[in-house]
Order: C-alpha cells, then structure tokens, then sequence
C-alpha cells in the first residue's frame, strides 16, 4: 500500500510494525529506487521538453532525474497550487494545473501536437 501521508485507514493485518532502532526514512529508498528505474527508461535527449503529471513526492524526484538527464525545458502539471510551486523550487521552468495543461502549454508546440514527453503518477 503505497502511501505518503502523515495519516491513512489500512487493514491491521497490511501492517508491520518496524523493529526499535530502524529510522522510518529507510522507506524512502524504494520509491527513490522506482523513480530511477523509470529514469532509466525516460529516454530523454539533451535539450527535450518535459512534462511532469503529478508533483507529489515520486513526482518531484523524476523532475529532478530528469533535469540530471538533460531536459531542455521542464513543466510541473498538478491540480494543487502548492505541488505547482514545488515544481518550480525543484526546477521546473514552467508550472500548470490540469486545465491550463489542455491548453497549448505556454505555445510550445501548435496546439494539435506538443514536442513534450509525459509520465505520469496517479497515487
């Protein structure tokens, strides 16, 4: 069950409970590990145009894997204005909310094709 959240509703017998002693940030490493792997078949030349769907924290780390692989420009798409911000501040250049990404993307491209890669994360 993949959650971010401080609080969730899970069936007890979903859980294990951590040994004394292990730091919870542990955690993080298996979804620092997926975002890699998928880096890793990104495809992204120097200088392509990048759209990222879904700013949460999977989000935000292909963001930056992305950068690292040479994205020319990169674009933050998320529903909430605050995962549009932290787009920006972990290098997106641009940052939209849904609707606005069914416009012409801030012109780049001509409306009926976009020069973009997508990747999304629903969670």
């Amino acid at each position: 069950m993949p959650t971010y959240s401080d609080y969730f509703v899970a069936a007890i017998d979903t859980l294990v409970k951590l040994p004394l002693g292990v730091d919870p940030i542990y955690a993080l490493g298996e979804a620092i590990a997926y975002c890699v792997h998928a880096a890793n078949r990104f495809g992204i030349q120097a200088g392509d145009k990048v759209a990222v769907v879904g700013c949460g924290f999977m989000g935000l780390v292909c963001l930056q894997l992305a950068s690292c692989q040479g994205a020319g420009f990169i674009c933050a798409i998320d529903p909430l204005a605050e995962r549009q911000e932290m787009g920006r501040q972990f290098g997106a250049a641009a940052a939209l909310d849904d609707q606005e990404r069914r416009l012409n993307l801030f012109g780049i491209g001509d409306g009926r094709t976009l020069p973009v890669r997508f990747w999304c994360f629903f969670w």
